[in-house]
């Protein structure tokens, strides 16, 4: 077996056997059927010199579908041209690796927070950026301050095994939901 230590301190560790992934990855995926299809959506505008405000509106209402926060969805709409400007700043800066940068200009959307910010980048790159969750806050330890470190711990194991980092993450927050049932 392989296992992995996760978590940012030792009060926080859990060891993770990499066997588990294939199955906690596929629980994952089947809970969030819009998992795939945002991620081409996601990558397709990573690709595109800027998106169009109709592809913006139209990722962030998905985004905002699959992760149970619709409810701020008329936040961004105040604003559109300014989501659409944001997004593909955040776009421009992430294919860059300016990840701070990009986690920034993600959070200037209005109704985008931090665990939104990192959603963004998760789907335009799911290669190397990950969810931060907050029950991957709670459990792991990992804060808003430590996104660049998640992520490169993910992308460090998912190139460990030929997978992208955001299942890693994925697998690991279905294991954290499904820990204690």
């Amino acid at each position: 077996m392989n296992f992995v230590q996760l978590g940012k301190s030792p009060l926080s560790y859990i060891d993770f056997d990499l066997a588990a992934f294939p199955g906690l990855l596929s629980r994952y995926l089947l809970k969030r059927p819009l998992t795939r299809p945002l991620e081409i959506i996601g990558k397709n505008l990573a690709t595109v010199i800027g998106a169009s405000e109709p592809e913006a509106l139209n990722f962030f209402d998905m985004l905002l579908s699959w992760g149970g926060g619709r409810r701020n969805y008329h936040r961004v709409l105040s604003d559109p041209a300014h989501a659409t400007e944001q997004l593909n700043k955040c776009i421009f800066l992430a294919d860059r690796g300016q990840v701070l940068e990009a986690f920034a200009a993600a959070q200037d959307i209005f109704g985008i927070g931090p665990t939104y910010a990192s959603k963004v980048l998760r789907f335009i790159k799911p290669e190397i950026y990950v969810s931060l969750d907050k029950k991957i806050e709670k459990r792991l330890g990992w804060h808003t301050a430590d996104y660049v470190e998640w992520c490169k711990l993910c992308s460090k194991i998912g190139r460990m095994f030929g997978w992208p980092a955001a299942d890693v993450e994925a697998a690991v927050f279905e294991f954290i939901m499904t820990e204690n049932q």
